[in-house]
C-alpha cells in the first residue's frame, strides 16, 4: 500500500487492482479495504474469490502484475501472469526472484522495501515497450522450460533414472 502511494503520488493517472479477498500484514483485511476506499477510482478491490474465467479479462488490463510477497516459496499469481504474457514485479522470497528473473520477466525487489518496490512499478508502468518485452519473456518461459509438459518430461526422468538405479 505504501509503494502505491507513493506511486500514485508520482503518477496519478496509475490503477491498482487487488483480485481476491485482501490480505493485510496486520491481519486485517479491513485495512486494506479503507485504504482503498480512501483512494477512490485509483483502487478497484475485487473482494472475492476470482473463479477462472474471470482471470484472464483481469490480467488483460494489468501492464505489470506485482506480487509484494514478504515471505513464500512459489506464486500461482506469477505463473498465470506470465501465462498471460504480463510483466511482473516481484519480491526476491523463495523462488520468485529466480522465476522472474530482475530485468527479464520483470523486476525482482527486496522484500518489504516500499520505495524500491514503487521505483520498479514506475520503470514497468511508465514503459510500455518494456513491460511487453517482459510479459513476452514470461510467456515463452511458461510456455517452454516452466511449462506443465517440460514439467512431466523433467519428473519422467527423475522417476526413470530412480527406477534403472535400483536394477
Amino acid at each position: 500500500m505504501d509503494a502505491f502511494d507513493e506511486l500514485l503520488e508520482r503518477r496519478p493517472g496509475v490503477r491498482l487492482t487487488i483480485a481476491g479477498t485482501p490480505i493485510a500484514t496486520d491481519g486485517d483485511p479491513d485495512a486494506v479495504r479503507r485504504w482503498a476506499a480512501e483512494r477512490g477510482d485509483s483502487v478497484e478491490v475485487i473482494d472475492r474469490y476470482v473463479p477462472i474465467d474471470e482471470v484472464a479479462d483481469i490480467f488483460a488490463r494489468a501492464r505489470v502484475v506485482t506480487t509484494p510477497y514478504l515471505t513464500g516459496a512459489q506464486s500461482g499469481i506469477v505463473a498465470l501472469a506470465m501465462t498471460m504474457a504480463r510483466a511482473v514485479v516481484t519480491s526476491d522470497v523463495g523462488e520468485l526472484g529466480r522465476v522472474v528473473g530482475d530485468h527479464v520477466g520483470g523486476r525482482v525487489v527486496a522484500p518489504g522495501d516500499s520505495h524500491e518496490l514503487a521505483a520498479a512499478l514506475e520503470e514497468v508502468v511508465s514503459n510500455r515497450e518494456l513491460a511487453t518485452r517482459y510479459g513476452a519473456e514470461n510467456r515463452r518461459t511458461a510456455s517452454g522450460s516452466s511449462s506443465w509438459e517440460h514439467a512431466a518430461e523433467r519428473l519422467e526422468g527423475a522417476l526413470e533414472a530412480l527406477l534403472s538405479d535400483s536394477d
